[in-house]
């Protein structure tokens, strides 16, 4: 997991965090190290001194980092999980993990928990509301006054409404109209949710009416789709074997996929 904030790199992996000074890009250079609780980083936010790391097998690691140089844990939040979402507004941290898994003749099914954690005291952070989601969550966005959380046993889109952070209200639970599909990643923006999918390399949900949302297009990357950022008008996706991909989504219902490694040049 990797973090800019300025001027300085935060880098996790595996058990640890490396911190670079990188102000000068021709001179980067190491400014620090230390030692995390858990192993498989999945998130890390950094935000007003405070580096908020999820680890997948330790927990939610804060870490005060308001000296770059001399970073110290404030906080740990230990849990469990194999994937996960995360995301930070305002005073709150939105947490997303697995609970529990069953199997049965149709396959797994698994459960997973949002829960809102109040961080306006980092070093005091405490969980203040907690919502049960029936899903494995793969990831979660935060737009407006809405958490969007993506799973994948079974597959869902489930929007919630976390407008009072201590009492969020799911929106609709229902298996997502994205269809059959390995979701790994999310994006929400303008009224469009845009999904790395492991089946097919991109989907585009059109979220306007969030009591229903509509499938919009698939976006063929000609691979699995892992991860999701948009600047813009372009989405930045990363596909297994296919490494570092440019789509234009400038209109999300005819996107054009602009590079591909070493087959399409960019524009």
């Amino acid at each position: 997991a990797i973090s800019v904030d300025n001027g300085y790199v935060y880098l996790v992996a595996g058990d640890e965090m490396l911190i670079l000074e990188a102000k000068s890009p021709q001179s980067i250079k190491t400014i620090s190290r230390m030692s995390l609780t858990g192993r498989a980083p999945s998130h890390i936010i950094v935000k007003d001194g405070y580096a908020y790391i999820v680890e997948g097998l330790g927990g939610l690691n804060i870490v005060d980092v308001r000296n770059p140089g001399r970073p110290n844990i404030a906080k740990v939040r230990p849990f469990e999980s194999h994937s996960g979402g995360f995301g930070v507004k305002g005073n709150y941290a939105y947490l997303g993990r697995i609970t529990s898994t069953k199997s049965d003749a149709q396959g797994y099914s698994q459960t997973s928990v949002l829960e809102v954690i109040d961080i306006s005291v980092p070093a005091s952070a405490k969980v203040v509301s907690s919502i049960e989601i029936p899903t494995d969550i793969r990831g979660l966005d935060l737009d407006g006054n809405f958490a969007y959380v993506i799973g994948s046993y079974p597959y869902r889109l489930t929007p919630i409404d976390i407008s009072f952070p201590t009492t969020p209200k799911i929106i609709k639970a229902e298996e997502s109209i994205a269809g059959a599909a390995d979701l790994q990643d999310i994006v929400v923006e303008n009224n469009f949710a845009f999904l790395a999918d492991g089946s097919s390399g991109l989907k585009i949900v059109d979220v306007s009416n969030i009591a229903s949302p509509k499938h919009v297009k698939d976006l063929d990357l000609q691979g699995r789709g892992f991860n999701v950022y948009k600047a813009g008008s372009r989405l930045y996706v990363g596909v297994e074997q296919k490494y570092f991909n440019l789509a234009d989504i400038r209109y999300p219902e005819d996107p054009r996929h602009t590079y591909r490694p070493h087959t399409m040049n960019p524009h």
